[in-house]
């Protein structure tokens, strides 16, 4: 039985609750970035590196560090504004739902 582990070993073999909801978070906030679709999933191969070797999900550096929003016009009196931006859609949606 799971009572039977000495408290030292426990947290090695099972998850807490905390830890089992925070990596339910994080895994909705990837799938979601990835169009709720398992044929879509980002492969590991394009994962970020961590110093530690961890590999992390771009859409974490996505939300972390937004590009900046550049407005371009196209001459004098030119009154036609755009807004460019060079990163996912799917950031907006993911800001909207928390």
């Amino acid at each position: 039985m799971r009572t039977e582990y000495p408290d030292a070993i426990r947290p090695l073999i099972w998850s807490s609750a905390v830890e089992l909801y925070e990596n339910a978070a994080r895994n909705s906030i990837e799938f979601a970035a990835e169009g709720w679709n398992w044929r879509t999933v980002t492969d590991d191969e394009y994962m970020v590196p961590s110093a530690s070797g961890e590999r992390i999900h771009p859409i974490h550096f996505i939300n972390a560090f937004p590009p900046t929003q550049n407005t371009l016009s196209h001459g004098e009196g030119d009154t036609g504004e755009k807004n460019i931006t060079s990163h996912l859609d799917m950031q907006v949606d993911l800001q909207n739902s928390t």
